[in-house]
């Protein structure tokens, strides 16, 4: 099976509204964005031949962290187990933001189109390995967010 469909657990966003609270959930890795960049950042480290430079290990190690999987927390706080489908917190949507989604999807695409809009406040560090490849590549702080830095976002 590759999903399951239930009427009353649908999480469709058509219920975003003011005084909604935004959780970030933290990654510790690049997942599968900003790769190539990655690549570029490790060849600017590390050399043409970065991959058989023992010192380059634990960067590529760090580059190539395991995804944290959030898929069991969210199933839990939509009451998709629990045997009345009673939600442990109220979820409104969904959204996987990877480089540049701040403000394309969530802002653009999500908020704005409902006049709606959102304070981002104490949000995670990225993690060390991103930024020692934007330091690597001599990436602005700007262009950061663009480059890989990544975040899930529930309403």
């Amino acid at each position: 099976m590759i999903g399951a469909y239930h009427k009353d657990k649908m999480i469709t966003g058509e219920n975003l509204a003011p005084g909604q609270v935004i959780v970030a959930l933290k990654e510790e890795g690049f997942r599968c964005n900003g790769i190539s960049s990655v690549r570029k950042a490790l060849r600017e480290k590390f050399g043409r031949e970065w991959w058989i430079d023992p010192e380059a290990k634990e960067s590529i190690e760090k580059a190539a962290c395991p995804s944290v999987l959030y898929d069991m927390y969210v199933n839990t706080l939509n009451g998709w187990f629990d045997k009345d489908f009673k939600p442990e917190v109220p979820l409104y949507s969904i959204i996987h933001l990877s480089g540049g989604a701040l403000k394309e999807k969530l802002a653009k695409d999500i908020l704005f189109p409902k006049n709606l809009s959102a304070e981002l406040y104490d949000l995670w560090e990225p993690p060390e390995i991103m930024r020692k490849c934007a330091e690597w590549r001599a990436i602005a702080d700007e262009e950061f967010t663009r480059f890989g830095m990544e975040g899930k976002v529930c309403y």
